[in-house]
């Protein structure tokens, strides 16, 4: 499944670029008819494509952050559940048998 997703995403990325060069030029296209000097329009795209640019690094940052407490949760929820080796309880609390079978594991 995530080897289709990525399948996939490779042709949205195709896509998307080919829909921003064509949205570049359709406001080139609309500022030249309306004689808006080059300076102001180059301005324009250049703020649009910065925004556009945090925009997409802001979701990559979420999406980080994301996985990154999922693996978080998924480690507290072992030591709630006992499952990890540090919840297990203190050597002092164990009898010297129980000392043994836990360092043969």
């Amino acid at each position: 499944m995530e080897r289709i997703s990525f399948f996939l995403a490779r042709y949205l990325v195709a896509a998307l670029t080919v829909l921003g060069v064509l949205a570049f030029l359709a406001i080139i296209f609309i500022f030249r008819l309306l004689g808006i000097p080059l300076v102001l329009w180059s301005a324009v795209i250049a703020v649009l494509y910065s925004f556009i640019a945090m925009m997409v690094f802001a979701m990559i940052i979420k999406r980080m952050e994301t996985r990154a407490f999922d693996r978080l949760g998924k480690r507290m929820s072992k030591h709630r559940n006992g499952d990890h080796p540090a919840s297990r309880g203190s050597l002092d609390d164990l009898d010297d048998a129980e000392i043994d079978r836990r360092l043969r594991r």
